[in-house]
């Protein structure tokens, strides 16, 4: 009966999630409006008590020192750390592999959401 339970919450999660409006999927990051393009964006939010920064310091430790990425810059737009960082690689090809990294480095359970998109390929 417990596996049935879990079936049917899976199934309507996943019916939910096909059912959203596919335009929010591809609306701009806040705080990026009006940011020049980046390679690659990471997106820290907030349920309500602050980002998860201890995955934002890896995150960025592993940004300066990948040897593809030219320059990366912090956009804080909340009032509980809300940020997003705009990454410029040398490529686009540059930006897939620490997308890849990052998004391996993201926890199970991270205190707020945290995105990362490709605004040349598909967001995660």
């Amino acid at each position: 009966m417990h596996r049935m339970k879990l079936l049917f919450s899976a199934l309507a999660t996943a019916m939910a999630l096909l059912a959203a409006d596919p335009g929010q999927a591809r609306a701009p990051l806040r705080g990026l409006e009006n940011v020049p393009d980046c390679t690659l964006r990471v997106a820290f939010s907030s349920y309500g008590a602050g980002i998860d920064n201890a995955a934002r310091a890896r995150i960025e430790r592993l940004v300066r020192t990948d040897r593809g990425v030219r320059a990366f810059t912090p956009h804080r737009w909340g009032r509980e750390g809300e940020v997003n960082l705009c990454v410029l690689t040398r490529t686009h090809a540059d930006a897939v592999r620490p997308s890849r990294r990052i998004r391996a480095m993201i926890p199970a359970h991270p205190r707020g959401p945290i995105r990362v998109e490709l605004p040349f390929m598909r967001r995660y």
